[in-house]
């Protein structure tokens, strides 16, 4: 392999780091659920277990996430590895809408969220170190702001319409009661 220059060493290291952070965290939760799993047997089985599946696993991930990030790092054009970094991001709006979500609670308390959606269309510049070749990947994506949580009870919804309002019987303050609605056919008797 022909040696490196300092641009692609620096992209190498920040790929390796990137690819030690995520095998060591998922490591871990596969070595704790190893370790949760044998927990029908003795206490040394449990931790040499939990240990070398979570080592094992955590190798493999590295290797995974290492070997696909060093593959997009390679220029398409003159097959330097590691040469191929972000060079320029450009986002333009492309709409905005209002949304509302609501979530009934238990007790009858009803969450509503309301937040704007925005979408993006991007356009990522990518340049090799090596041979100065650009392209552009273009994708979009969408993100939500201005986020506002807001949970109602019963007694915030019962108005002067409602049938919560009109309930003068003891102990029922703050109970929704429902009506029911006649229809406009007649029943018939038998």
């Amino acid at each position: 392999m022909a040696e490196l220059s300092d641009e692609q060493l620096e992209l190498k290291s920040s790929i390796q780091k990137s690819a030690v952070i995520w095998s060591v965290i998922l490591a871990l939760v596969i070595a704790l659920l190893a370790y949760w799993l044998l927990s029908s047997q003795g206490d040394v089985v449990r931790l040499g277990g939990g240990a070398l599946i979570g080592a094992a696993a955590g190798y493999g991930i590295f290797r995974a996430i290492f070997a696909s990030k060093s593959k997009s790092a390679k220029c398409e054009q003159c097959s330097a590895p590691f040469s191929t970094a972000l060079d320029d991001r450009n986002e333009v709006l492309v709409g905005s809408e209002e949304k509302t979500r609501r979530e009934h609670l238990d007790g009858g308390e009803v969450k509503t969220t309301h937040w704007v959606e925005e979408k993006y269309d991007v356009a990522d510049t990518y340049e090799c170190s090596n041979c100065g070749y650009v392209f552009v990947k273009e994708y979009q994506v969408s993100r939500r702001r201005d986020e506002i949580s807001k949970i109602e009870t019963p007694l915030m919804r019962s108005g002067p319409g409602s049938p919560a309002a009109h309930d003068t019987r003891p102990g029922s303050a703050g109970k929704v009661r429902s009506k029911s609605v006649k229809s406009g056919a007649k029943r018939r008797r038998k």
